[in-house]
């Protein structure tokens, strides 16, 4: 058995795979797992975006839990957005206030000047890769992570 066990809850699908929830097996902690077909992304392009996700570290942006690959199947496990994602919540709102947008719009772009800063452009931002969760329930992962990205670096 490997370090997280994969659930039933489906969370979204994109051209080159599906996010379910998945489980930490020794802490009971939900995640996010990324499952990628092989056979449609080219693995050196998942590695070169695990790297990259490893070396990105930022309270803005999501971070990686874990990897592993299953037959065909490549599993990044990165933290959980439990608040889901923005967009969601702009339709269910009907709009947001200026008011009510500009935390969130601070947050996206605090997150792209430290990619940008390390040499990272992102390339696909969109409203629906932003979640929800407010800045002051964030966990800082610097210490539990790997070192930052070096300016210049990628």
């Amino acid at each position: 058995m490997g370090e997280f066990t994969l659930l039933t809850s489906e969370l979204g699908a994109g051209g080159y795979g599906k996010v379910v929830q998945a489980k930490h097996n020794a802490t009971g902690k939900l995640v996010a797992a990324k499952l990628i077909s092989t056979g449609r992304m080219k693995l050196a392009a998942i590695q070169k975006e695990v790297r990259l996700m490893q070396q990105l570290i930022h309270p803005n942006i999501i971070g990686i839990e874990g990897t592993e690959e299953q037959g065909k199947t490549y599993i990044i496990y990165m933290e959980l957005a439990t608040k889901g994602e923005l967009f969601s919540r702009v339709i269910n709102a009907g709009s947001l206030t200026e008011e009510l947008a500009r935390p969130y719009f601070t947050e996206l772009m605090l997150a792209v000047k430290y990619m940008h800063e390390h040499g990272v452009v992102h390339r696909d931002l969109k409203l629906v890769r932003a979640t929800s969760r407010p800045l002051q329930q964030r966990q800082s992962r610097r210490q539990q992570r790997r070192q930052p990205l070096r300016p210049g670096r990628r």
